[in-house]
């Protein structure tokens, strides 16, 4: 069965200050449980993850999970 939902994506930093997004639920179905992350290129600043979370954003509608067994 597949699920679908509408998630944001949201720039987050580790604790090293590296840039990363995340997938934020908006509506639809919990397909995760939890936190969908991307991990960014070694060297991305912040300004450049920006830009990325906000393509991510203008371009994809939402996420879908199958599950199978």
């Amino acid at each position: 069965m597949t699920e679908r939902a509408e998630f944001d994506f949201k720039v987050k930093e580790y604790v090293s200050g590296q840039p990363w997004i995340a997938a934020v639920w908006l509506s639809g179905a919990d397909i995760f449980g939890g936190t969908l992350g991307f991990d960014l290129a070694p060297g991305i600043a912040l300004d450049e993850a920006k830009e990325i979370a906000a393509y991510m954003r203008k371009r994809i509608r939402g996420l879908a999970l199958t599950k199978y067994g």
